[in-house]
């Protein structure tokens, strides 16, 4: 969760996807990970989300502002 933003982030380990939650109004996005993602952490200052993904061996880096992939 970012507190700052009031966003809460899940990871779908089986869809291989992170599901992102608009904390004021319920709003969600999905967004695309490597393989069997399983941990998150959140900067709340810089806004970026950092995703472990297991099987892949690699993380996945969201843009907090934008919702997209670096």
């Amino acid at each position: 969760m970012n507190p700052v933003t009031n966003t809460i982030y899940v990871v779908n380990s089986n869809s291989n996807n992170v599901t992102v939650i608009d904390g004021a109004t319920n709003a969600t996005t999905t967004i695309a990970t490597g393989t069997w993602p399983y941990a998150i952490a959140v900067n709340p200052v810089t806004n970026t989300i950092y995703v472990a993904n297991h099987t892949s061996n690699n993380v996945t880096v969201i843009d907090g502002h934008t919702n997209a992939t670096t």
